[in-house]
């Protein structure tokens, strides 16, 4: 969906840029009144404005800082969990050996 902005001057609808050229005479549109947040970004067009529009709120992210110890941290915490899921599994294969052993016996 294309968007193109506009104001309310005198009653009437006056557009702030030139209609798209792939909008011919007859197509539909719909006008509804834009956010406040929105009525003074519009980073959705090709428009000059827009592209600087959208390169200021691009610029507002920053990159999250790594933290090597927290991967460290985090690569000991999964070590020690695959070493107890193979000590209750071992403890699991001992334990069930041990009575299909016993249940072999009682025969």
């Amino acid at each position: 969906m294309s968007r193109i902005a506009a104001h309310i001057r005198n009653g009437r609808i006056e557009l702030d840029e030139p209609l798209p050229a792939d909008w011919p005479d007859g197509t539909s549109i719909t006008v509804g009144k834009a956010d406040a947040d929105d009525d003074d970004l519009d980073i959705t067009g090709d428009s000059p404005e827009a592209i600087a529009a959208w390169l200021a709120w691009h610029t507002e992210f920053q990159a999250l800082p790594r933290n090597e110890d927290l991967g460290l941290e985090m690569e000991q915490i999964l070590n020690e969990r695959r070493k107890e899921g193979k000590a209750q599994v071992a403890a699991r294969w001992k334990l069930e050996e041990e009575q299909s052993q016993g249940a072999v016996a009682t025969f």
